[in-house]
């Protein structure tokens, strides 16, 4: 990662205009939804290693963001098992 979980959401809550106080949890609470720091490797020079995620994007992220081992393990965890 390239900074901590905690600083980069503190980081984002203070640029979001957002309260911190669940950042060492890596949540934040963005006007009733929740916001949750999952790791990163978008390759996006702005990327600090960790994205803020909505409980609705977490599949997507992990598919397609994830570092490895992480991104495989989801996958693998995921499949559904084949009709015998």
């Amino acid at each position: 990662m390239k900074i901590p979980r905690k600083q980069f959401v503190e980081n984002y809550a203070q640029r979001s205009g957002i309260e911190s106080r669940f950042s060492s949890l890596g949540f934040l609470d963005c006007d009733g939804e929740t916001l949750i720091a999952l790791p990163c490797e978008c390759e996006s020079a702005l990327c600090e290693g960790w994205a803020m995620v909505s409980p609705s994007a977490v599949d997507t992220h992990l598919r397609m963001y994830a570092p490895e081992p992480l991104k495989s393990v989801y996958s693998d965890a995921i499949k559904t098992p084949s009709p015998e």
